[in-house]
């Protein structure tokens, strides 16, 4: 992984992301579509997107965040 000598990773569900996590890889849903880059710190705003994209365009079921 690039960069994981740096800090550690850890893999969530999304029902379990916090304000505050960052993100250790972009997010994609399983269309292809680009929802977050990497590093991005979510607030609860782009937590509330990633689950309404969720029920429409299911998101990878682990989201992996900075630990």
């Amino acid at each position: 992984h690039m960069g994981s000598d740096d800090y550690q990773v850890k893999g969530v569900g999304i029902h379990q992301l916090k304000p505050g996590m960052t993100l250790a890889t972009a997010l994609f849903t399983h269309t292809g579509t680009k929802l977050f880059s990497v590093n991005t710190l979510l607030t609860q705003d782009s937590i509330d997107k990633i689950k309404k994209y969720n029920k429409e365009y299911p998101v990878d079921d682990t989201v992996y965040v900075r630990a």
